[in-house]
């Protein structure tokens, strides 16, 4: 489903995110 493609991307990038030192990037 759309969304739980967009759920799997947004979670995705977050713990990208989070694994890059945590940049003060919007939440």
């Amino acid at each position: 489903m759309v969304v739980q493609v967009a759920y799997f991307l947004h979670t995705t990038f977050h713990q990208m995110q989070t694994s890059f030192a945590a940049p003060p990037y919007r939440h």
